[in-house]
């Protein structure tokens, strides 16, 4: 078996075969690349970064999301921006831990721009419920911003009672 650390170097290779190979063996590896792949989300390479995201999406680690909302309020604007990218692309599951996120630390500008930015490229790609486009519209001015925290509760709930979570990996409290 490879290096990790050489498997997350393959995937920013030039050969399309080679990064594939290098992704499916780190998904292979489950729990033990996690870690690496996450640090991997913050390379300088951009195909590094984008095969990271998917692998730990197939993955489906319930610990990613949750992570990345963290970093969404990190000092390092890049490494926000990152974060709120790679939460799109978890969509549910990155739905789910924002809105986690928010019923505690709705009080975080950076966590609100970066929940902001999610929920609006996921609107605009139909994938919000209602419930949580009423979360989305809570962000628009300063008076409904105070809403947040409700309005994403309320969203949570309505996510649980509707069953669809079913699919999303959850990690456990």
């Amino acid at each position: 078996m490879k290096d990790v650390s050489v498997l997350v170097k393959q995937l920013g290779s030039s050969e399309i075969t080679q990064r594939r190979q290098a992704r499916n063996s780190l998904v292979d590896m489950g729990g033990d690349s996690i870690e690496y792949l996450i640090a991997a989300l913050y390379d300088e390479d951009p195909l590094i970064r984008c095969q990271a995201a998917i692998a730990l999406y197939e993955i489906r680690n319930p610990h990613t999301p949750y992570a990345l909302v963290k970093d969404l309020e990190d000092d390092n604007p890049v490494k926000r921006w990152d974060a709120a990218e790679n939460l799109v692309c978890y969509d549910r599951a990155g739905v789910l831990a924002l809105l986690e996120a928010l019923t505690h630390r709705f009080d975080s500008p950076l966590l609100r721009a970066g929940a902001h930015h999610v929920f609006r490229t996921l609107k605009k790609n139909g994938r919000l419920t209602p419930e949580e486009i009423k979360v989305l519209d809570s962000f628009n001015n300063l008076i409904s911003s105070a809403l947040v925290p409700w309005a994403a509760q309320a969203a949570l709930e309505s996510l649980k009672q509707s069953g669809c979570l079913e699919d999303v990996p959850v990690r456990s409290r």
